[in-house]
């Protein structure tokens, strides 16, 4: 067994039965108590995550949330068998980790997305070829004054945009802005440069 338990067996609870054990965590708080109880059940609890998971690291972490658990919600609630009480929270433990590694993946699938998506919005963006005029004195210039009008923000969202090539992602990191912040900076931005550069 490649879980590391964290008892010795030998200790004054070893041969109370698994129902004398709860009734005394209840009645008396001692973590060891449960900590008994789960190393008669933690090999039984490893297999069942191991058929579940991919490897040996995902088992093991949810090993270590169903005896969190189990230490959690074993004083309120009435448990006749514990080896079943607790191989239905394996099961349950497992499916939540399934749960949450699906949602991470499609929120970053998501991202993607909308990554992809901004870079075909780029491409047909009025402010980025006014950007990249780089002959044009005058747009050049009204640019500049249009840019340099802007809040502090707003202003350094759009250049860290267009000028810098840095995704939603990137600018978030660098400014300590939220995703949904970034977004919503260089739209407003971008409307504002807009009214001022077709007056």
């Amino acid at each position: 067994m490649l879980f590391v338990r964290k008892h010795t067996r030998e200790n004054a609870y070893q041969h109370h039965s698994d129902e004398s054990l709860i009734q005394l965590y209840k009645q008396t708080g001692k973590e060891v108590c449960v900590a008994e109880l789960f190393q008669r059940y933690v090999d039984k609890v490893y297999i069942i995550a191991r058929k579940n998971m991919k490897d040996r690291e995902a088992s093991k972490d949810v090993v270590m949330m169903v005896f969190e658990k189990v230490l959690k919600n074993l004083p309120s609630t009435e448990v006749e068998n514990f080896g079943n009480w607790v191989h239905t929270i394996t099961r349950n433990e497992c499916n939540y980790y399934h749960r949450k590694e699906n949602t991470q993946s499609q929120k970053l699938s998501e991202w993607s997305d909308i990554e992809r998506n901004s870079q075909n919005s780029v491409e047909n963006d009025h402010l980025l070829h006014l950007i990249q005029k780089e002959d044009d004195v005058a747009t050049k210039s009204a640019l500049e004054n249009a840019l340099n009008s802007l809040k502090d923000h707003h202003r350094t969202c759009i250049k860290l945009f267009y000028y810098e090539k840095k995704s939603y992602k990137e600018i978030a990191e660098i400014t300590g802005f939220t995703d949904k912040e970034v977004k919503s900076y260089i739209q407003h931005a971008k409307n504002n440069l807009r009214k001022k550069l077709t007056k």
